[in-house]
């Protein structure tokens, strides 16, 4: 089961075109990456260099989707901390504080509605403490 990872759209979608209810989530800023073949991939599905986040994500189910993040918060250093963790192959996961995790947004299957896949997602997470679902919240309009 191979799958691409999308990336939200940079522009302001036209807002008459939406159809709601949707679902939304805190926008992250992290290194996107796929669990897949037993690795961590990134959204090019290129293995992630950091064998200790191989390491501490190589039990996870194939089909989880989200992103490394690097800090408990969002700042204006999330992304860099994240890259610089991800991008190199001997850093350890504590050069920064050991926070990084893997939020998980989605469990890929292409036959099931999103609620199911969540629900799958966050049963993945489950007895791992590094992988943290991310939560949606229903928007009306």
């Amino acid at each position: 089961m191979t799958f691409k990872p999308m990336l939200a759209p940079h522009e302001t979608p036209d807002f008459n075109t939406l159809k709601f209810p949707l679902l939304g989530s805190t926008k992250l800023d992290g290194i996107r990456s796929t669990v897949q073949n037993g690795q961590l991939l990134s959204r090019s599905l290129k293995p992630l260099p950091n064998k200790f986040l191989q390491e501490r994500f190589r039990n996870l189910p194939p089909g989880l989707d989200g992103e490394i993040v690097q800090g408990l918060t969002m700042d204006g250093l999330t992304f860099k901390r994240s890259h610089k963790t991800a991008m190199k192959s001997d850093r350890p996961l504590d050069f920064f504080g050991d926070t990084t995790r893997l939020r998980v947004f989605d469990k890929f299957d292409p036959t099931d509605p999103f609620t199911v896949r969540f629900n799958a997602a966050v049963t993945s997470c489950a007895g791992n403490e590094f992988a943290v679902p991310v939560h949606h919240v229903a928007l009306e309009s």
